[in-house]
């Protein structure tokens, strides 16, 4: 049997965050005040479904820095406290997480890319099809330079000359 809903017979309702976590292999899904519908799995992580009705793997994370991220900002794991992430300060780093994909003050949650396609800002010249992993410069990505590991993704587009500057890449963490 198929049941057809008409899009003002779909509520919406707003909840807070689900308090615990559900029971292994089990997850709770929940709508909050941005209208997106919020998934936390057995662990306690919790992540966007379908973000924006893009195609794009995203997960959220506390930003664990003293200031604002912003869309491009390359992220890893925040090793002073759980489930929170920081800007990216090494080259190569193994803990990256992805890139933030939407606007967060310090203590709030961030939307962070795992998959797809995102801007990514890097720290110098970067050509189509390289890969791309963390740098020293603070929220930055640069050319991978052959590395196997710690890939953040691959450009799908160009950065001409020395500087910071942003690519689009495609994202495979997930």
């Amino acid at each position: 049997m198929s049941v057809k809903l008409e899009q003002d017979q779909i509520q919406r309702r707003q909840i807070a965050t689900p308090a615990g976590n559900p029971p292994p292999g089990q997850f709770f899904e929940y709508f909050k005040a941005d209208g997106k519908l919020y998934k936390k799995d057995s662990a306690g992580v919790e992540s966007i479904v379908n973000p924006s009705g893009a195609a794009k793997p995203t997960i959220m994370l506390k930003n664990g820095e003293a200031g604002a991220m912003v869309i491009g900002d390359v992220v890893v794991i925040d090793t002073t406290q759980d489930l929170a992430c920081v800007f990216t300060t090494s080259s190569k780093d193994l803990t990256v997480v992805g890139v933030v994909v939407a606007d967060a003050n310090s203590g709030d949650q961030v939307e962070i890319c795992v998959g797809g396609i995102a801007t990514v800002k890097v720290d110098s010249a970067v050509d189509r099809g390289e890969a791309l992993v963390t740098s020293t410069t603070s929220g930055e990505a640069e050319a991978g330079g052959g590395a196997v590991n710690a890939v953040l993704g691959k450009a799908l587009t160009e950065k001409v000359g020395p500087g910071s500057g942003t690519v689009e890449a495609v994202i495979n963490l997930a």
